[in-house]
């Protein structure tokens, strides 16, 4: 179907998600903040961050279209020296505190803005969660993230599986956390046998559309995004939010 998103099941393709709009429409549509030197990570998470709002209920949408700039500022992903993309098991311990301080700020009923930017901060560690694990320097995955960067309006939303009992409490939370960890693994598994060293030594012009790395980038992508809006709504949601106006496809995801 022209000018839709496509969602991908292991059962089924859903040949419709937002009608009118094409991601790489609402790139072009989109302004984005200029990528600077040592930005690379930040741009890929607001990106995700950005597009996620997209498909938010629609109460949620318009406070986070009033807050983008807190939204951006709370999406950085920082690849210092800590080793995170060695080990996840801290990220999604930073995740599950994130959100719960999500909840409590939403509860008391706040301005939106120090809310909007705890939701920017969940974005950028889901989409960290989602990168591949392995014997991999910083100088890959800064590759990766360049490309998910400058490449997002070839890739396709894709939803693998519901979350089961995805209930508005840390439950849900719990099991949207234990399904990511089962898609990494898989993911980093093929990441090994393709490129069993590291693939920073590669330059954008022998990435195509046909190579793994493509493949991990739009996966890594889609996913991040998808679980963005997962994770947004089931704290939206256990707020006591309105999460009318959601898509369809995503809102049986939270139900």
């Amino acid at each position: 179907m022209p000018g839709a998103f496509l969602l991908i099941s292991r059962r089924n393709v859903i040949p419709l998600l937002v009608p009118a709009v094409t991601l790489r429409g609402w790139l072009r549509a989109t302004p984005l903040r200029k990528p600077t030197a040592g930005s690379v990570e930040d741009t890929a998470a607001g990106l995700v961050a950005e597009l996620a709002s997209q498909f938010v209920p629609e109460s949620l949408k318009r406070v986070l279209s009033r807050h983008r700039t807190e939204l951006r500022v709370g999406a950085t992903l920082s690849l210092d020296d800590s080793g995170w993309f060695q080990t996840r098991r801290s990220v999604e311990g930073a995740l599950v505190a994130e959100f719960e301080t999500l909840g409590q700020i939403l509860e008391s009923k706040p301005r939106f803005g120090p809310a909007t930017e705890k939701m920017g901060g969940l974005a950028a560690l889901s989409l960290c969660l989602n990168l591949p694990e392995g014997n991999y320097a910083r100088s890959d995955f800064e590759l990766l993230l360049r490309y998910v960067r400058y490449k997002a309006g070839l890739f396709r939303i894709v939803i693998y599986d519901k979350v089961p009992d995805a209930a508005s409490d840390r439950s849900g939370l719990d099991a949207m956390i234990a399904e990511i960890r089962e898609r990494r693994r898989d993911l980093s598994r093929k990441c090994r046998e393709a490129y069993p060293g590291a693939w920073s030594h590669l330059s954008f012009e022998q990435i195509d559309s046909r190579s793994m790395l493509h493949g991990v980038a739009s996966l890594v992508f889609s996913h991040s995004v998808v679980d963005v809006v997962r994770i947004w709504t089931l704290a939206w949601k256990s707020a006591g939010g309105d999460i009318s106006g959601m898509p369809e496809r995503l809102n049986n995801l939270t139900d």
